[in-house]
């Protein structure tokens, strides 16, 4: 992976939308001289491969393949950076496949519910809606080879990392061929600009009423406040999601028969601004709806007064000890193992068993409090609408 931080963030709102489509436009388009069709010709009987990807405050280009395909691994890695083809044909193409595809999505329920819940969670910044028909038609070559001279143009602003069985004598003069070769600039910036997105404040609901064939109510429950991003907290959190999670598979799913399942999902972003965010989400029907939105919250509410069962902490405790060994066994796991040493100092392989075990009961406890204390809670409720008499 070649990884630098800004990502769309370094775009102004005229160029973000390019930005977000960059990565799927080169994917459809080839690279330097080669056709997507004749780049497929050219890597046959190789495993090897390469892609830009730009979100809000990075960009990259991540790649791999076989070890005994390096050198053309590190190839496409320079192409991606010196050598992006934009054609007019491939674009059109892609307009014909995406754009009726999100004509037709635009209509259906799952689609505008994640559009609402985009909307109500982030107020309505253009930096967080969900991609439209109309996002893809206005994409342009000129913006995107814009977008990809200010993202790409040059390469010492990247941290690039290997992970894998490769041999690092057979490495080492590829590497300086093939990375060392890309130009540099003396403006390199490296940086994540704060482009003013924030999660919503206080309690803000959005219950809406759509058209559907197959009537449901779903719900998306989200809640949200400043933390600090380190080791320690993410657990406490990751903890308490579980911890909630099982509580929602006896008291919602088991007890009420409401719903197939609970979704529980949280995390701590860094950019703009460090912030947790809490999400619960499930479908169920309108008989029921209210009812388990008054559960979820309830289980949250006896979590920060009682502390969460020890049973449930100690069950997930066990089973992330025992998945630590699993991670370390993936290239994906040794990536954002180097990812979080260089960014925050976390040395993930000699640290993570010592933060799973000192979280503790209290710790669980004190942040469904300080979640609650926050009181910032979106909720976001999409039902059907009555059928015509």
């Amino acid at each position: 992976v070649a990884l630098s931080k800004g990502g769309c963030s370094l775009l102004s709102d005229e160029e973000f939308n390019h930005g977000a489509f960059l990565g799927m436009v080169m994917g459809q388009s080839g690279i330097g001289k080669f056709s997507a069709t004749e780049l497929t010709k050219q890597l046959s009987g190789k495993s090897a491969y390469a892609g830009i990807g730009v979100d809000g405050y990075e960009h990259a280009v991540n790649a791999g393949g076989s070890p005994k395909d390096i050198e053309t691994i590190l190839q496409l890695i320079y192409l991606n950076f010196t050598s992006p083809r934009f054609d007019e044909t491939d674009l059109e193409n892609l307009k014909k496949m995406y754009v009726p595809y999100f004509k037709n999505m635009e209509v259906d329920p799952g689609y505008i519910s994640q559009r609402e819940l985009l909307k109500t969670l982030y107020k309505g910044h253009p930096r967080r809606e969900i991609t439209s028909s109309e996002d893809i038609d206005a994409i342009n070559l000129a913006a995107l080879a814009d977008v990809h001279k200010k993202l790409y143009s040059y390469a010492n602003d990247f941290r690039f990392t290997i992970v894998g069985n490769v041999d690092l004598e057979t490495l080492k003069p590829l590497v300086e061929k093939y990375i060392g070769s890309l130009p540099t600039s003396k403006k390199s910036v490296y940086s994540v600009h704060d482009d003013g997105v924030r999660m919503a404040d206080g309690a803000v609901t959005n219950d809406f009423k759509v058209a559907m064939q197959q009537p449901k109510v779903s719900v998306f429950l989200v809640y949200n406040g400043a933390i600090a991003n380190n080791a320690k907290n993410r657990m406490a959190l990751d903890l308490l999601s579980r911890a909630l999670d099982s509580r929602y598979l006896v008291s919602i799913r088991e007890e009420k028969g409401g719903t197939y399942g609970v979704g529980v999902n949280g995390g701590i972003d860094k950019y703009p601004v460090e912030a947790y965010q809490l999400m619960i989400a499930f479908d169920t029907n309108e008989q029921l709806a209210d009812e388990l939105i008054e559960i979820c919250d309830a289980e949250l509410r006896k979590i920060a007064e009682e502390g969460p069962l020890a049973d449930d902490i100690a069950k997930s405790k066990e089973f992330l000890q025992k998945n630590y060994n699993n991670v370390l066994e993936n290239n994906s796991g040794w990536m954002s193992a180097i990812e979080r040493w260089y960014e925050e100092g976390y040395n993930f392989k000699e640290e993570y068993l010592g933060v799973v075990e000192s979280v503790t009961l209290e710790d669980v406890k004190a942040l469904a409090a300080k979640i609650l204390e926050d009181n910032n809670r979106t909720l976001v409720v999409m039902r059907p609408e009555a059928a015509a008499e």
